[in-house]
C-alpha cells in the first residue's frame, strides 16, 4: 500500500522517467525542490541533502523506525485501507502522512518545475 505515494507522484509528472526530490522533512518548513531528473541524479541530490542536514541522532531515530509498527495516532490520520496493513511501519506511515499534509505544496512545486523545463526547451 505504500506504493500509493509513487502513483500520486506519477500522476503529477508528464514524463514518468523524471522524479522530483523534495525537502519537506523539517516541521514548520515548506517543501522545496532539491532536484528533478533521472533517478540517479535525484538520489544523489537526496543523499547530499541528508549528509548536510541529518545528525547521528536523527539517523539513529530513522533507523529504529524502519521496523517498528505504525502507531495508533498515525493510523488515525491515514485512510481506512491502511488500518489493516499490519506490515506498515512508523517510517512508511510518517512518509505517507508527510506527503498527505504537503500534497498541495508538492503538486505546485512539481507542476511549476515542469512548466519551467518546458519553457527552457
Amino acid at each position: 500500500m505504500i506504493d500509493n505515494l509513487g502513483s500520486d507522484l506519477d500522476q503529477l509528472l508528464p514524463d514518468r522517467g523524471q522524479r522530483p526530490v523534495l525537502d519537506f522533512l523539517r516541521q514548520g518548513h515548506r517543501p522545496h525542490l532539491l532536484a528533478m531528473g533521472e533517478r540517479t541524479v535525484c538520489l544523489a541530490a537526496a543523499d547530499d541533502w541528508l549528509n548536510e542536514n541529518e545528525t547521528d541522532e536523527s539517523a539513529h531515530k530513522s533507523r529504529s523506525w524502519l521496523n517498528q509498527s505504525a502507531t495508533d495516532k498515525q493510523l488515525q490520520y491515514l485512510p481506512p485501507e491502511y488500518h489493516q496493513d499490519f506490515g506498515l511501519t512508523r517510517y512508511q506511515a510518517s512518509a505517507l502522512l508527510t506527503f498527505k499534509f504537503n500534497k498541495g505544496a508538492i503538486t505546485k512545486l512539481v507542476m511549476s518545475a515542469g512548466d519551467n523545463e518546458r519553457r527552457a526547451a
